[in-house]
């Protein structure tokens, strides 16, 4: 599964908006909503927060 996939997926599993993730990790809804859609990708420090603030092993979420 692609990255941009797994990111709402885990964002929607854990019952939360956009807005809440993106506040907890320091970037803006619409940063967020830019990875969810594969519009944009993550620098390697907000893909590191994402991944700790989802509790998800980096690997697995770059997984084909």
């Amino acid at each position: 599964m692609q990255f941009y996939k797994n990111l709402k997926r885990a964002r929607v599993r854990m019952g939360k908006s956009q807005i809440e993730v993106a506040k907890a990790v320091g970037i803006s809804n619409a940063a967020l909503s830019n990875y969810e859609t594969s519009y944009r990708e993550p620098d390697l420090d907000t893909l590191c927060a994402l991944a700790d603030r989802k509790s998800t092993r980096l690997n697995s979420s770059h997984s084909a």
